[in-house]
């Protein structure tokens, strides 16, 4: 607000001295130049000097507007609610500042009720619009709208009469916005765009006739105008670069680009956030513009273009404060690129130090350095310092490594990103032989860090594991034996468990095998027979019986353990493992049994969805779809089970026995519950995507055209992710459904697409033989297809095309070395091809007769069907 609207003096009284004069003039002065310290300082001198002075009133009232420019509300409060007695003719002025400070305190019930006052107390004040607007604006605060509309809309209140009378002032135009805000609150759309318009032609400052402009856009995205919203945005953009307020043009570009996001246009909305990483702008903006942006190359997989922009926007602006996000963020999309990169050459058996990796990390490594030298004290400093630790893990530099997670772990607070730093830290002590140090470190992390879930889930179990091999490594059995003792208590059945039990076997006997490990643990329960790790000594015996494939002995094992410890904690292992034991070893009927008892009795047990699991898995290869969807829909559905990474993979389960039986809305219900699911894991959500496709395809419907549609929405979708097996057999899918629609609609100018959707498969490094075959045969299909639309030559050369492409599946010509044939696809290979030459242009007995009797020796059990296939084809010669 401004400072002539912060003060209200009279004239000099004559009464006054001129010492006391000149005191008041000077702090007012102060005041009216912005110097709030020195004329809060001022007025405070003269209420002490002039203790009979008759503007004391004033001075106070103008020593607590001091306090409010320096942002001490408590203080402007306090000194104002003191001397409210004897404001006299300031009274109006002592509310509406106490209202003020109450809004900026956000004590929005005090502020509206002392502008409450003023407005029943001084009708006639010049204070009463405001102070009616800070009350309205009071109760907004607090999401009271229904209370604000009220006070704005009351006919003979304060907004409305001064609305009625002086429609074209600021605060009556602030009011109207305000107003529109409250309709828009309970979705009057109309109503608060009926506001909105007479102020699109009033005159009105640059701010509130922003202000207006996004509230059009806001009221049209709550309406669902996505498209009209995004139009309106080029005003709002323009309107925010008339006020020269940055904060405002970044607000409407962030606004702008968010529509985009909302309307699919990626591209759009990177390069409306790419207007807020301008210098200057505020850095909440610019943090925000670097999240998203990074966020959307990401998911277009546009990784080169995100770094790009990350390092311009930290060389353009190297001391914006957004720029230390920058920087960690560039840090460890270089760290991601090298790990994926590494990744893809183990899988190819590329060399892992191959120079474009290498670089990658070197980038990586120079931009988080960058972030600890110009930014010690960003509050991302500790996580920039674990991901260059991470850096030179991947290095090698041990050294490097041990400092930097030394670094983080002095800078990040209590969390598991801390837990983290400390487990590097500790690998990079084990890797230089420091292993007194690398013990203290895992030690450290079981007792300072179990009251988080994510390090227990993540980090427990390894830093015992890696506490055993430093405690063998360096000699100190008994480290060694006190983190085996841990991690059989805490992970019976952890797959570093075992692996520990192992270790410390090989280092007591020598031998490294489940008999070995065995005596070692049997020894020790022999030794320690009143050991309260008994229990979980003698259940680890008997998973050396399983992990031995000794059946048999591991089912009476476990059988004397439940017997021999029925009220031991480990009790819900116990029987687990029996079950599971019976399983293995093929006796189904008791482990359904034993797996149904266990989720009946232990409902809220960690291994309890895993039960369920089995459950649901038996029922499914039993072909029992019905109970095995049920089954499976309790591991996401029951709440009585714990929380499960196996929720996603059990739903995409329910899904496919709903599908198996034909529940087509049950079966696209599991799958649309994955796909909309961000959480969902990307393979995961590959394959529900896949399998809602292959539903709609496959679902009862009257009107076909319209599921293909979809279908081909579905299968377009995936197959725009990175290439794997999964985007390949949607690719596969999705020329299916192209040649389905070409069919339906008599579209056939959509069978060039199939065709060259079919040749993407082909051409695929991920597709395997059956997709290639899949892939070749629905290209002969719609050759055949568009040789129906041809007459003469060019009708003859593309059913020779089509034969072509089955008989390169049949005589498996599209083999690569080691593949073995789909017999699926060879048999419709052959069947197709057979069918082509044995009517039409084509027709050659011979050719047919020879492909039926190769069929014949590569599938025998289809031998009397193709035997009277032969028949009928010689039948049908002799005809003509």
């Amino acid at each position: 607000m401004a400072v002539t609207l912060l003060l209200a003096g009279g004239p000099l009284l004559a009464a006054e001295t001129p010492t006391e004069t000149g005191a008041f003039n000077s702090a007012y002065n102060q005041l009216r130049d912005t110097f709030w310290q020195q004329a809060e300082a001022g007025f405070a001198e003269f209420s002490q000097k002039f203790t009979n002075s008759v503007r004391l009133p004033e001075a106070f009232l103008y020593q607590a507007q001091a306090r409010y420019q320096m942002t001490n509300y408590a203080g402007a409060i306090e000194l104002l609610l003191a001397h409210q007695g004897q404001a006299g003719k300031w009274a109006d002025q002592y509310l509406f500042w106490l209202g003020q400070a109450y809004l900026k305190k956000e004590d929005y019930p005090a502020a509206g009720g002392a502008f409450s006052n003023l407005v029943s107390q001084f009708r006639d004040s010049a204070r009463c619009l405001e102070a009616g607007l800070g009350e309205a604006t009071a109760w907004a605060k607090r999401g009271e709208w229904p209370r604000v509309l009220e006070l704005l809309q009351k006919p003979d209140g304060v907004f409305q009469s001064a609305a009625r009378t002086n429609s074209a002032s600021e605060q009556v135009q602030s009011g109207y916005l305000l107003l529109a805000e409250g309709l828009l609150s309970r979705q009057d759309y109309g109503a608060a765009e009926a506001i909105l318009q007479p102020l699109g032609k009033a005159q009105m400052n640059p701010r509130l006739a922003w202000q207006r402009q996004y509230m059009v856009c806001r009221i049209r995205v709550a309406q669902g105008r996505l498209q009209e919203a995004l139009q309106s945005t080029t005003n709002l953009v323009a309107s925010a670069a008339t006020t020269t307020e940055r904060g405002l043009l970044a607000e409407s570009f962030a606004f702008q680009a968010g529509l985009c996001e909302q309307l699919g246009r990626g591209d759009e909305a990177i390069t409306a956030y790419t207007n807020n990483l301008a210098s200057g702008f505020p850095p909440e903006r610019q943090r925000q513009a670097l999240e998203k942006i990074t966020e959307l190359c990401l998911a277009r997989n546009l990784v080169a273009e995100a770094a790009q922009k990350l390092e311009e926007f930290s060389t353009r602006c190297p001391d914006s404060p957004a720029t230390d996000l920058a920087l960690l963020m560039l840090g460890e999309m270089r760290l991601r690129q090298y790990v994926s990169v590494l990744e893809t050459n183990r899988v190819a058996n590329l060399a892992t130090n191959a120079p474009a990796a290498t670089n990658l990390l070197w980038r990586g490594v120079v931009a988080l350095t960058e972030l600890a030298k110009k930014f010690p004290q960003s509050p991302l400093a500790g996580r920039g310092q674990l991901d260059l630790g991470w850096c030179r893990w991947l290095q090698q530099d041990w050294p490097g490594c041990q400092a930097a997670c030394q670094a983080a772990l002095e800078r990040l607070p209590v969390s598991p990103d801390q837990a983290t730093a400390r487990f590097k830290l500790a690998d990079a002590q084990y890797e230089q032989k420091n292993f007194a140090g690398a013990i203290t470190n895992y030690n450290a992390i079981i007792e300072q860090y179990g009251h988080l879930p994510e390090v227990k889930t993540n980090l427990f179990e390894a830093a015992l594991y890696q506490a055993v091999r430093a405690g063998l490594d360096g000699g100190d059995l008994a480290a060694a034996s006190n983190a085996l003792a841990k991690i059989l208590a805490l992970y019976p059945n952890g797959f570093r468990t075992e692996r520990a039990t192992l270790l410390a076997g090989q280092a007591i006997s020598r031998r490294g095998n489940p008999a070995a490990a065995r005596e070692i643990l049997a020894g020790f329960a022999q030794r320690a027979p009143e050991a309260k790790l008994l229990p979980w000594v003698s259940l680890a015996i008997a998973r050396t019986y399983e992990q031995e494939n000794k059946l048999p002995e591991a089912i009476a094992e476990y059988t004397r353990w439940l017997q021999r410890y029925p009220d031991c904690v480990a009790r819900p292992q116990a029987e687990y493992c029996l079950a599971l034991a019976h399983s293995l070893a093929g006796h189904d009927t008791n482990a359904l049994s034993l797996f149904t008892n266990f989720v009946a009795r232990f409902p809220t047990n960690e291994l309890t969805p895993l039960a369920q699991w089995w459950i649901g898995s038996c029922y499914f290869g039993q072909h029992a779809w019905v109970e095995a969807e049920l089954s499976f829909k309790l591991i996401f559905e029951d709440t009585n089970l714990p929380a499960s990474e196996l929720r996603y993979p059990a739903r995409m389960m329910a899904g496919r026995a709903a599908f198996a039986y034909g529940n087509w809305p049950h079966a696209i219900n599991h799958f649309t519950n994955l796909t909309s699911d961000l959480r969902c894991p990307r393979d995961l959500w590959l394959q529900a995507m896949s399998a809602y496709g292959d539903t709609v395809i496959s679902q009862n419907s009257t009107n076909k055209i319209e599921d293909y549609k979809v279908a081909l929405a579905i299968f377009s979708a995936i197959s725009e992710h990175p290439t794997n097996r999964l985007t390949v057999l949607a690719l596969g899918q999705k020329a299916n459904c192209l040649l389905q629609w070409a069919l339906l609609t008599r579209q056939y100018e959509e069978l060039t697409n199939a065709f060259l959707a079919y040749q993407q498969v082909v051409n695929s490094s991920n597709a395997d033989v059956s997709a290639r075959s899949m892939a070749l045969v629905g290209q002969g299909a719609v050759l055949e297809k568009q040789a129906q639309q041809k007459t003469g030559p060019e009708h003859l050369a593309l059913l020779e095309a089509a034969l072509n492409k089955y008989l390169y599946v049949f005589y498996g010509t599209n083999l690569h070395e080691g593949e073995q044939a789909d017999s699926f696809w060879v048999e419709k290979a052959g069947l197709e091809a057979a069918r082509l030459v044995g009517t039409g242009e084509l027709h050659n007995l011979q050719q047919e007769i020879s492909i039926y009797e190769r069929l014949k020796k590569l599938l025998p059990p289809r031998g009397p069907w193709l035997d009277a296939k032969i028949i009928k084809a010689r039948e049908k010669a002799g005809g003509h």
